[in-house]
């Protein structure tokens, strides 16, 4: 099992109540997951396939506190206004 889909079950397990590691933990392995946890939250949102409050709320699921939330939340804004940029980029060399 990838990386990717080891953090996707991670964030399904937690929507269910199921998820057994937060962020505090020492754990390299846990912390890993967690922190492929929260990327996969970004890259879903990047892609459109979950946004607005469900974004906050997948992040709190894996156990982000508020500061990590925020961190991850400049990170998406980031990837929006890189993908913006280039949207407009193309449509200028039209």
């Amino acid at each position: 099992m990838s990386h990717v889909d080891e953090a996707r079950n991670i964030v399904l397990s937690a929507e269910q109540g199921e998820s057994s590691f937060t962020a505090s933990e020492t754990n390299s392995d846990s912390v890993h997951q967690w922190a492929e946890a929260c990327q996969w939250v970004i890259v879903n949102a990047v892609a459109g396939k979950i946004s607005g409050r469900a974004i906050l709320d997948g992040l709190q699921k894996v156990g982000a506190t508020a500061s990590e939330a925020k961190d991850y939340i400049d990170q998406f804004k980031e990837h929006l206004l890189h993908k913006k940029s280039k949207v407009n980029r193309s449509h200028d060399a039209s």
